[in-house]
Order: structure tokens, then C-alpha cells, then sequence
């Protein structure tokens, strides 16, 4: 029996690099953490992204990924914590 997976391409914006390294952590340790806690796999380049995983968990972490990014642009560093608060 397979298992269903879904791919989900999106872009955030607007691009901004100081905004995407706070978002994916030290050496990507934001978007590991993620993906270990929501059972995805999330690649990026840049500010595109692809989620890829059970359907409704990978349109679930896209709408997270895009809120999360919402808040960097508050002069406010993510940190591990955070994104597990978030």
C-alpha cells in the first residue's frame, strides 16, 4: 500500500535575505526542526520552497512557513524556541 504525498511549491515575499536567513536557522536548523516535528521535507532556493508530504500536513506547513516569515520582519530573530512556541 503507498502512502499519498503531496508537493507544494510556493514563494514568500517579499524576498529578503536577512528575513529567509532568520527563517531557516544556522545552517538550517529552523527548517530541520520543522520538518521533524511535522513529518515533511522542505527544500528551498532562495525564497522558493517546495513541501513535500501527507497532503493536508504539507498545505498545513506551507500557511506556517508563510506566518512564520510574517514575523521576521519585526527586527526579531527566530530561535529554536520560537519556532517551536510558534
Amino acid at each position: 500500500m503507498s502512502t499519498q504525498t503531496s508537493e507544494i511549491r510556493f514563494s514568500l515575499t517579499p524576498a529578503d535575505n536577512s528575513r529567509l536567513a532568520s527563517l531557516c536557522g544556522l545552517h538550517d536548523e529552523h527548517i530541520r526542526q520543522i520538518e521533524e516535528s511535522l513529518g515533511v521535507e522542505i527544500s528551498n532556493r532562495g525564497n522558493d520552497f517546495c513541501v513535500t508530504g501527507k497532503p493536508g500536513v504539507a498545505s498545513s506547513t506551507e500557511i506556517f512557513l508563510k506566518n512564520l516569515y510574517k514575523t521576521t520582519g519585526k527586527d526579531e530573530l527566530l530561535t529554536p524556541a520560537g519556532v517551536h512556541m510558534a
